[in-house]
C-alpha cells in the first residue's frame, strides 16, 4: 500500500508539471493529459493518471563510481533506487561509468560533442573551463531557469523555503539555474578529529585541547611504541575544512577573512605556522610519512590495526566502521571524537567541517542534447518531493528498513549484518547516498543505527564554527576562465610546496619566495574576481 500511494502521488504531480510546462520536449504520446488529470483527481488509479508514461523512454547517464559503491555494484543499475524510479516512470536508464579518472573521461566527453542526457560531474563542474555560463552558451548543458520555475513544483518550494541556503547556491553566476543537486538541510558536522581514549587513559593524558596538547600527546604515543600517532589523508576534509589547519585561521583554499572578503589561505601568515608545525611534527616521526599518497584501504588498516594513536575522518566511516573493527582487533581499545584544535584554549574557531545544504559535489546537470528534458526534470523533482525525499533515502520497507514503534525507519540486517559488504557501503547500494535528492533529515540518525556517530557530531559541532568557509559561489564565464587558468599553475604548485615544506625537502626560510611565485601567477588577480562574485552573491 505505501509503495502505490508513492506511485499514485508522483503520478498526480507528472500531470500537473506537464500542465505547467513552458519548455522542453516534445514527447506528446508520454505526456499525461489534463483529462486524464481530471480522472485522476476523481478515481486516483495509475492508470487514470497516465502514469506510468505509456510509452517507456530511455536516457543515458554518465556518474563516476564511488569506492564505497564499486565495491558493492557494477553499475547505478544495480542500485535499488533506480530499479525503483524505472518502475514509476517507465524512464528506462542506460549508465555508463568511466573506467578512468573522472576529470579525464569528461574531458574526453567534452572534447568529442557526444554528451549522455544526465551527466553528473560532481565538484568538477565548476571547475570548467568556460564556467557554468559558458557552457549555457555553448549549449553543452541546458538553461533549466524555465524548468525549475514553471515545471518542478516541488523543487521551486524548496527553493521559495530557502532563499539563502539553497536557491543562491544553485545559480550561476548570470543568476541562471544549471544542474540539480543533493539537498540536505540543517546536516551539521560530520568530521574531526579521532583518538584513542584507552591510549589516553594508559598514559595518563587528558583530551588535547590546543596545538601544544596535541604535541604532548603525539609526542606520547611516539615514545610508547606507537609507530606514526598522527594518521591523515592528503584530502579536502584535512585541509579545506581546518582539521588542525584551522586553528591557524587559515585552510589550504579560499576563504572568508575576518574583514568579510576573500583571502587565499597558502599565501597566509596563518598557513606558513601550519606548515612550520606539521614541518617538525613529520621530521619528529609523529605523522605517517606516507600522508601524502596513502590510499583509503591502507589508511583504514593503519588505524584499525594500531599503527595510528589518532587520525581524522567521516563518523559514520573513519569513526563509526573503524571504531568497530579497532574493539574487534585490539582488546580494550575505544576511539573518541576530540574537538578541532585550537593554537589558545580560548579561541574562537571559524573553520570546521560544514557542507552547505546544497552539497556542491553531487551536482547533476542535463546535457543541451536531450530529447527529454521535461520527463528528466520531472523525475528528479519527485527525488525533492517528501515522498520521493523518503523513497530515494531509505529505499524499500521490508528490504532496507522498517519502521521501529515511533514509525522511523531503521536498517534491516540486510544492510547491518551482510556478508557481502560493511553498512556504509551497502547503504549506497539499497538506499540513495549519492545523487541529486532531497535528503530526509532523520537519515542521520538511520546510519546511526549504533548510536555511535551523533555523540561525535556532537563533540565537532561545538568546536567552534564555519563561519570562515567560503560558500560555493559561481562565477561568470570570462571571470571563470581567467581564474580557473590562474589556478590550474598556482594549485599545482602548491601543493608541491605544500609537500615540500612539510617533508623538509624545501626550508621554510624560503617562504618568501614561494608566495612571490604565487604572486607572479596571478592570485591577486584571482582574488579580486572572486571577491567580485562573493559581493555579488551577499548582494543576491
Amino acid at each position: 500500500m505505501k509503495r502505490l500511494q508513492v506511485i499514485l502521488v508522483f503520478g498526480f504531480l507528472l500531470v500537473t508539471v506537464a500542465m505547467m510546462s513552458a519548455n522542453g520536449s516534445n514527447q506528446a504520446s508520454n505526456t499525461p493529459s489534463a483529462a486524464a488529470g481530471t480522472a485522476a483527481q476523481a478515481s486516483p488509479t495509475a492508470a487514470s493518471l497516465g502514469f506510468p508514461l505509456k510509452n517507456p523512454i530511455t536516457v543515458t547517464f554518465w556518474v563516476t563510481l564511488t569506492p564505497s559503491e564499486a565495491a558493492v555494484m557494477k553499475s547505478y543499475a544495480d542500485k535499488t533506487v533506480w530499479k525503483d524510479m524505472e518502475k514509476i516512470t517507465n524512464i528506462h536508464i542506460e549508465f555508463q561509468h568511466p573506467s578512468v579518472a573522472a576529470g579525464e573521461a569528461f574531458n574526453l566527453m567534452l572534447a568529442s560533442g557526444d554528451l549522455t542526457d544526465i551527466v553528473q560531474y560532481n565538484n568538477g563542474w565548476k571547475n570548467v573551463q568556460g564556467g557554468l555560463d559558458g557552457l549555457i552558451s555553448d549549449k553543452v548543458i541546458m538553461d533549466l531557469t524555465n524548468q525549475v520555475n514553471s515545471n518542478m513544483p516541488n523543487l521551486r518550494k524548496l527553493l521559495n523555503d530557502n532563499p539563502v541556503n539553497v536557491d543562491a547556491l544553485m545559480k550561476t553566476g548570470n543568476g541562471r539555474y544549471w544542474g540539480f543537486p543533493a539537498i540536505i538541510i540543517g546536516e551539521g558536522c560530520w568530521a574531526g578529529p579521532i583518538i584513542r581514549k584507552d591510549l589516553l587513559d594508559k598514559f595518563n593524558l587528558q583530551i588535547p585541547v590546543t596545538m601544544d596538547d596535541w604535541e604532548n600527546v603525539l609526542k606520547t604515543f611516539k615514545a610508547n611504541g606507537i609507530v606514526s600517532p598522527l594518521g591523515f589523508q592528503n584530502d579536502a576534509t584535512f585541509n579545506t575544512y581546518g582539521i588542525f589547519i584551522g586553528a591557524y585561521d587559515v585552510v589550504r583554499d579560499y576563504f572568508i577573512g575576518t574583514d568579510n572578503k576573500i583571502h587565499y589561505g597558502p599565501i597566509e601568515d596563518g598557513y606558513k605556522q601550519w606548515l612550520t608545525t606539521f614541518n617538525r611534527w613529520y621530521s619528529e616521526g609523529l605523522i605517517d610519512p606516507e600522508f601524502a599518497s596513502i590510499d583509503a584501504n591502507t589508511y583504514k588498516q593503519k588505524a584499525i590495526t594500531g599503527v595510528y594513536g589518532a587520525y581524522t575522518g567521516s563518523s559514520s566511516e573513519q569513526f563509526g566502521n573503524f571504531n568497530t573493527e579497532i574493539t574487534n582487533r585490539i582488546p580494550g581499545a575505544s576511539t573518541i571524537a576530540v574537538p578541532y584544535p585550537k593554537v589558545n584554549a580560548g579561541q574562537t574557531l571559524r573553520f570546521r567541517q560544514q557542507s552547505e545544504d546544497v552539497r556542491p559535489g553531487q551536482w547533476t546537470a542535463i546535457s543541451a542534447q536531450t530529447k527529454y528534458l521535461n520527463e528528466i526534470c520531472k523525475m528528479y523533482d519527485y527525488g525533492y518531493s517528501p515522498e520521493g525525499s523518503f523513497l530515494i533515502t531509505y529505499g524499500n520497507e521490508g528490504e532496507a528498513y522498517t519502521l521501529n514503534a515511533q514509525g522511523k525507519p531503521v536498517p534491516t540486517p540486510l544492510l547491518t549484518n551482510n556478508p557481502l559488504g560493511d553498512f556504509s557501503a551497502l547503504a549506497f547500494l539499497y538506499c540513495g547516498r549519492n545523487g541529486a535528492y532531497l535528503r530526509d533529515p532523520y537519515e542521520v540518525n538511520f546510519l546511526d543505527y549504533k548510536g555511535l556517530e551523533t555523540p561525535a557530531r556532537a563533540v565537532w559541532n561545538t568546536s567552534g564554527n564555519a563561519s570562515g568557509l567560503r560558500p560555493s559561489y559561481s562565477l561568470p564565464a570570462a571571470d571563470t576562465r581567467r581564474v580557473n587558468s590562474i589556478m590550474a599553475d598556482v594549485t599545482t604548485y602548491v601543493n608541491e610546496m605544500m609537500l615540500k615544506f612539510i617533508m623538509g625537502q624545501e626550508p621554510l626560510s624560503n617562504w618568501d619566495a614561494y608566495v612571490q611565485n604565487i604572486k607572479k601567477m596571478g592570485i591577486d588577480e584571482a582574488i579580486a574576481l572572486n571577491n567580485t562574485a562573493y559581493a555579488a552573491f551577499l548582494s543576491n
